[in-house]
């Protein structure tokens, strides 16, 4: 579960990034 939330965190990073 706690690394599902963190793949998650990761790609609203790179959303951001975009």
């Amino acid at each position: 579960v706690v690394k599902e939330t963190a793949r998650i965190a990761v790609l609203d990073s790179g959303n951001l990034r975009i």
